[in-house]
This record gives C-alpha cells, sequence and structure tokens, in this order.
C-alpha cells in the first residue's frame, strides 16, 4: 500500500510481509528503509504478525487549525493524506503524510479487555546518517533508566555509532546529507511515554516503560519523589479493547529552517482539540513570570536602601511583584520554601502567602506555588483546593522523574483538576511534552530540557546547547529555559556560582531566547535588581508576548546559528541566536514585511562583546519597504528587534 504527500514528493508504504512493516522515500530516495510495526496483546499475540487487510478507508484532508494558546502561528494550514487499515487481527494503523512529513499510529478494534506487552516501532536508516539525540546516562540501582527528567546535553554521531541497547530520548534530529529527519511522538494519552534505544548498526527502536507494580517515596536531594521499585511484565491495562495509541511522528526537511514552526504536534491533536473547543479558556493568562530559586533569591541591593534583607521573605516577594508590574509580568513564581515540601500546611513564617496575594493583585501580578509532584499525588483535590483558597494564579509542579503509564495519567489528573479551579500550570522535573497542552492548555510549560539552571553548578549550557534546545527540544512543545541571566560571558570567562548565576553567550543571545523557545510561559530568572537597573531590559521585556500568530524561519544553520520573525497583531518580533565561534554579517530577507514604512528598536551586540559579553547597543530605525537587512553578531552573539509598522 502506498501513500503520498499532497505534493506527491513524499512516499510512505505499507507493507504486508511476515510482520508489517514501512518505508519512507522522498523524491525516490529511501529516507527510512523497511521498519518494523507491532502490537504485542497479551492472549492475542502481535497483532502485526502476518497481517491481512479487512478494510481500508483513504480520504484527503484540507483544512485550518488553530491551537488554544498558539506557540507558532495561530491558524495552522493542515494538509494531509490519510489511509486507515483494519486488519483481522483487530489492529487497526492510522497514516498520515503531508509535504513536510508522516505519522503513524496503531489501534485495537477488539472486545473486551486487553493488555499491551509491547509496541514496535523501527526507525531504520542508512549507516551513514548522523544522529543528534540527548546523551542519557541512566541513574543508579535500585533506580531503572525510566526515572528521569530528561535534562540532558546532545551529541551528534552516525547512527552506526551507536552501540547495541544504547538508549536516548525524543525529540532527535537524523541527517543524511540531503534531507533532515525529526523524530517524537505526540498525544500521548493513558499510555506510557516512548524512549529510544539502538538495535543494530542502523536501526532504532521505540521502547516503554512498563507499568508500575510496586512505588515507594524516595530521596532526590533534598526532596522527595515517588520511585519505581518493581515493574509489571506490561505497558498498560484496559478494560476496553478499542484504544487508540500516540502518534509517532518523522518530520521531512530539505533545510534546517523548514522543520520549525510546522506545528505538527497541534495538526495531530484532534480529539484533544474538539474537546477544549468546547470549554471555557478565556480565563487563561499566557506570558512572563519570575523565578527566584536559580539566583537563591540573592538580590543585588543595598538593604539599607531597601529595608529589607533579600532572601526567602515576604518584602524580598514584593520586590519581585513590583518589578514584575513595571516589566508588564502576569506572574511571579513563589518556588520551593514557602513551605515544606513533603507537606505543605507548615508554612514558612518569614513569607506571607496571604499577604502578597493580595499586593499581587493590586498590581496585577498572579502568583505561581511551588509543589512537589509526590506531595501533591497524596492528596491532589485538597491541595489545589487549599492553592486555590489561598488565590493563587496556579502552580509549579516538579520532580515527577518519570513518565510510564501512571505518571502520564497523574499529569492528566493535574491538568484536568487544576482547569477545574482555574488554575495554571507549568510541569518540572517530568517528561517532554506529548499533546497533554492542547487538550488542557491550562498547562502553559514544561521543563524536559537542560536549561539555565545548570548554570548553577556546571558548565555545559553552551551557546552551541542553547541553539540545540532551539532546533531540537522545540519541536514538540512549550519549553521553560528559565532565561534571562544579565551576567552574561564568553565561554572562556564563564565562572560557576550557585546564586550569582551566568550564562554563557552575550547579552542580546540570552535576550534572543524569549522569543526563540516555544512557551505560553516564559520564566525570567535572572536578578530583578538588574533588569530594573537598566531601562533598555524593561522595555524588551515590557509586554513581551508569548503566544503569537505567526511566526517565520528567516535563517537557520545547525549548530551556527537560528533566526525567528514573530507576529503579534500588526507588531513583529524578531531573535538571531548565534553559536559561531568568530565575529560575523548575517544578512535577513525582510520582505515578510511587506511595502510602508517601520519603525525597528533594536539590542545588537557592542563592539567589546566578543570579550565583554554584556556590551550591546540599543538602535532606533527607520525602514522603508525593507527587503533585506544585515546584522553584524558578536561571535556567540544575538540580536533582538521590535518592529512596528507607521500606521
Amino acid at each position: 500500500m502506498q501513500v503520498f504527500s499532497p505534493n506527491g514528493e513524499l512516499e510512505v508504504d505499507i507493507l504486508f510481509d511476515t510482520q508489517l512493516s514501512y518505508l519512507v522515500r522522498k523524491n525516490g530516495r529511501i529516507l527510512v528503509d523497511k521498519s518494523v510495526l507491532g502490537l504485542e496483546l497479551q492472549d492475542f499475540g502481535d497483532l502485526g504478525k502476518s497481517p491481512i487487510v479487512d478494510d481500508l478507508e483513504n480520504r484527503e484532508i484540507q483544512r485550518i487549525v488553530s491551537p488554544t494558546l498558539p506557540l507558532w502561528q495561530r491558524n495552522i494550514p493542515d494538509h494531509f493524506r490519510e489511509q486507515t487499515l483494519r486488519f483481522k487481527s483487530g489492529l487497526k494503523l492510522f497514516l498520515r503524510v503531508a509535504n513536510d512529513g508522516l505519522a503513524i499510529r496503531m489501534a485495537t478494534d477488539l472486545e473486551g479487555p486487553l493488555t499491551i506487552l509491547k509496541e514496535t516501532f523501527q526507525f531504520r536508516l542508512e549507516p551513514s546518517a548522523k544522529i543528534t539525540a540527548p546523551v542519557v546516562t541512566c541513574p543508579e540501582p535500585p533506580f531503572d533508566c525510566f526515572h528521569d527528567s530528561y535534562e540532558h546535553t546532545y551529541s551528534t554521531k552516525l547512527v552506526s555509532d551507536f552501540a547495541t541497547g544504547e538508549v536516548t530520548q525524543m525529540p532527535l534530529l537524523a541527517h543524511n546529507q540531503d534531507y533532515w529527519l525529526a523524530l517524537y511522538e505526540t498525544e500521548v494519552h493513558d499510555f506510557p511515554a516512548s524512549w529510544i534505544r539502538s538495535s543494530d548498526s542502523t536501526t532504532l527502536d521505540f521502547f516503554a516503560p512498563p507499568a508500575p507494580r510496586a512505588t515507594q517515596i524516595s530521596p532526590l536531594w533534598i526532596w522527595n519523589f515517588e520511585a519505581v521499585m518493581t515493574r509489571e511484565n506490561f505497558l498498560a491495562k484496559f478494560s476496553d479493547g478499542h484504544q487508540k495509541l500516540p502518534w509517532r511522528v518523522i518530520q521531512v526537511a530539505e533545510k534546517e529552517s523548514d522543520l520549525l514552526a510546522r506545528d505538527f504536534p497541534a495538526r495531530l491533536a484532534d480529539e484533544s482539540l474538539k474537546a477544549t473547543a468546547q470549554e471555557d479558556w478565556s480565563w487563561l493568562k499566557p506570558g512572563f513570570a519570575t523565578d527566584e530559586w536559580i539566583i537563591d533569591a540573592r538580590l543585588q541591593i543595598d538593604p539599607f536602601q531597601t529595608g529589607f534583607v533579600p532572601g526567602l521573605n515576604t518584602a524580598t516577594y514584593k520586590y519581585y511583584i513590583n518589578f514584575a508590574q513595571k516589566a508588564g509580568l502576569n506572574f511571579i513564581i513563589v518556588d520551593d520554601g514557602w513551605a515544606d515540601p513533603n507537606n505543605l500546611k507548615i508554612r514558612r513564617p518569614e513569607i506571607s502567602i496571604p499577604k502578597l496575594v493580595s499586593y499581587g493583585q493590586s498590581k496585577g501580578v498572579g502568583l505561581l506555588l511551588w509543589v512537589q509532584s509526590a506531595t501533591l499525588a497524596m492528596d491532589l483535590d485538597g491541595i489545589l483546593d487549599e492553592i486555590k483558597k489561598l488565590g493563587a494564579a496556579g502552580v509549579k509542579i516538579d520532580f515527577f522523574q518519570r513518565d510510564d503509564i501512571e505518571a502520564i495519567r497523574f499529569q492528566e489528573r493535574i491538568a484536568k483538576a487544576a482547569a477545574a479551579r482555574h488554575l495554571h500550570v507549568l510541569l518540572h522535573g517530568t517528561t517532554k511534552p506529548t499533546g497533554l497542552q492542547f487538550r488542557y492548555p491550562n498547562v502553559l510549560s514544561y521543563e524536559a530540557g537542560l536549561g539555565h539552571e545548570a548554570n548553577k553548578g556546571s558548565r555545559v549550557v553552551t551557546p552551541q546547547h542553547k541553539l540545540h534546545l532551539a532546533l531540537i527540544r522545540s519541536l514538540v512543545g512549550p519549553f521553560d529555559y528559565e532565561g534571562g541571566s544579565m551576567l552574561n560571558a564568553q565561554p572562556e570567562s564563564f565562572q560557576v556560582h550557585p546564586s550569582r548565576v551566568q550564562a554563557q553567550g552575550t547579552r542580546t543571545n540570552e535576550l534572543a531566547l524569549a522569543l526563540i523557545y516555544p512557551g505560553a510561559l516564559q520564566v525570567l530568572a535572572g536578578d530583578p535588581a538588574s533588569y530594573m537597573a537598566d531601562p533598555n531590559m524593561l522595555e524588551f521585556y515590557r509586554n513581551l508576548p508569548s503566544v503569537w500568530d505567526e511566526t517565520r524561519v528567516l535563517h537557520a544553520e545547525f549548530d551556527k546559528v537560528l533566526a525567528l520573525a514573530r507576529r503579534k497583531g500588526q507588531d513583529w518580533y524578531v531573535a538571531v541566536l548565534s553559536a559561531h565561534d568568530q565575529r560575523q554579517d548575517l544578512t535577513l530577507d525582510f520582505s515578510f514585511l511587506g511595502e510602508g514604512d517601520f519603525s525597528l528598536w533594536s539590542l545588537r551586540d557592542g563592539p567589546d562583546a566578543d570579550t565583554r559579553a554584556k556590551d550591546y547597543i540599543l538602535e532606533h530605525s527607520k525602514l522603508e519597504t525593507p527587503t533585506t537587512l544585515t546584522i553584524e553578531l558578536a561571535r556567540n552573539g544575538g540580536w533582538v528587534a521590535k518592529i512596528k509598522g507607521n500606521r
């Protein structure tokens, strides 16, 4: 069976030998060689073995998809051809092929209960294909490899250099000289998230954590999480034999620039978006928040002038609220420390949440309260009721460290219960986004990436790593990097400090992240005193959008540079993120602005930024029907701009 993309260039073959499999071609070239598909059930065996087609349905769909909180564009064009295959074994296979990629989803059509033992989805490449993927190190016993928060650096190597059994995670990128392929999953509901394991010199296999049999509360640094001590021999059990598994996605592009801003996960979220459309989400407030944990709330201020000593106290959080009001931010996060993480009824006496809520309301700023996942699991409804009673606007939930079926189900229960109380949710210490944000858009963002937090104790968050996050991690959904540091340093000058936390790259490189990384909630983890000491920082962040009507990728070079233009209403915002090791000029196509006169407000790398990374220059200029614009970038530099039409 063959299914072609609407433009006829991408072809997917579904093969029926002794085992169900698929093959992908682009313009006649094999991109993914014959790769096995299967679904093994208890009492039924592998439904993909010796497949016999019982029914076949083809259709072509052209439509507009509009998510509640658009991270790339408000109205997403979606044009694909779909084939649905029903097999005599009770297996259903959904295949969608668009011009920019494909998605495969398996389902069961059986009567009565079922137990899923294993799903098989292979990704077989030519040996010379290069893979860029997270470097995963499994924890020490008694914890297995599935206890993880998806915070890793990336490495690039040939697929043939993967050791047999080597484990990595999604999303990942493959490059075979002519094409880029992005591999990930989405619409993971009531099913474990999947990982990647090498099985031979050309083949990567999906595999997933078995369901937990026994768990216990275990220490994680100074906190706790619910660890799985023993596991079942199955992935999932259901009382209903009609189940849909997640979509397995392969994006295909000739250039790196054609991977981003495609909104593939949103285009596959049919059921989620349909359910969301029936509900009122007008209470949501996408935007920006502060976080004090990375700098340990150690504001660089003079206590004799401010009248308080910075730290975990009410006065410090009022200072954050004052900054948030001045910068037009929606929230402040009150991170770990406001209460005993294991018992939220035991409050820190120096912090009055009711007073902060009242003060924040007077300034138009809401509070997001940090909660430990294991604590929330003990009394989900009771704790959320208490947080709502306190007047908080939402929760930051940390240390899930798992993505088996029970962890996925728990996150869905959290999102649903929080939405019922009009509470926003930020997830940390967790798996990558897999579609929950479409069903419950109050889930504003996820961590699931090695962000600025790592600068407290390591040197691994390099400019190149930040670019990898933009080109890879951003593909699957919202990302909370927690950036915005004003302590900028070139790599050779970077120093590790637990509270005076620096960031590698220039000042404008760091500023660009607020526009580059997708997320309905963007978090600033720098010192508010530093922002307020520089009017240009306040001007940049003031009322900066976090959801967008349109996004254009202006330029992309893997490992080198990325430039995005984003539109909100009639205003455009442009960001450049560079990992070049020397100063360079970058010429961008600005014809997207169209005809007319425009005012440009921009911050660019200063003449000393190659060594003194915080050096930048503010520029105001007029653009008359611009076609191109050349920007000078320092090494590991950046550029940010706000563009308004003269109306």
